[in-house]
């Protein structure tokens, strides 16, 4: 009987809890965080892709002659938005007619001869040009991957989660508002552009002594800064 006359107690003193009790703020339901942790989380999604792979064939040059097409014609592109003065919209038009041109050549050309076989056409008709049904999935699910990791990023931010990783954004983003005082877009663009077709390839045959060279920074870094962040208080709170 004594059990049973505890129980609409109980009951009571947990709804009453519950009405007392405060909902947890966004950012309460994401741990602390750091630049390290959000690069991985971001790198996972966007591997999901499936456009992930072909992208990293092209940029590790796997095959030479497509990838020194694509490099060739990236930087005719750029050439000719700078120092042609074209727009992108005028070089779109342009490549279109060009392509309109030469498919209409081509086509008369072979009924010209008599063919009335078209095996480009044939080659293209046979190749999977679309995007498959499963592919689209995965790339809905890279998309969603990746805002999700982004609002993690903006919750930690924006919410004074994580005081040291504040302190880091802001400097990152610092630097970058003085890199862009210092040179135009379509120069950053293009610096974009090279360093994704030279980068990978000069990191995938000298990883070790890029490895060792960031460790030694990144040490010396911490050197140099560690001192700083003890000294602050709440700052010395989240990194330890």
């Amino acid at each position: 009987m004594s059990e049973v006359e505890k129980k609409p107690e109980e009951v009571e003193q947990t709804q009453t809890k519950g009405e007392v009790s405060e909902k947890p703020s966004p950012a309460a339901t994401v741990g602390p965080v750091s630049l390290k942790s959000i690069w991985i989380e971001f790198k996972s999604a966007v591997e999901k892709s499936p456009f992930t792979k072909p992208s990293s064939e092209i940029l590790h040059w796997r095959d030479p002659v497509r990838s020194g097409l694509l490099f060739a014609i990236g930087n005719l592109f750029f050439f000719l938005i700078t120092i042609g003065e074209y727009s992108i919209v005028t070089l779109f038009s342009y490549l279109f007619l060009i392509l309109t041109g030469v498919s209409f050549g081509y086509n008369s050309y072979l009924k010209f001869k008599n063919t009335p076989e078209n095996a480009l056409a044939e080659t293209l008709k046979q190749s999977n040009l679309g995007l498959p049904q499963d592919a689209l999935a995965d790339t809905v699910q890279s998309v969603h991957l990746t805002l999700e990791a982004f609002r993690k990023f903006a919750l930690q931010v924006f919410f004074a989660r994580d005081v040291l990783l504040i302190v880091e954004v802001s400097g990152v983003a610092f630097l970058v508002s003085q890199v862009g005082k210092l040179f135009s877009g379509i120069f950053l663009l293009y610096l974009t552009f090279i360093v994704s077709f030279v980068w990978p390839r000069v990191y995938e045959m000298k990883q070790k002594e890029i490895d060792t060279a960031v460790a030694q920074a990144v040490a010396l870094i911490s050197a140099k800064v560690g001192p700083i962040v003890d000294k602050v208080p709440f700052l010395k709170q989240k990194s330890e």
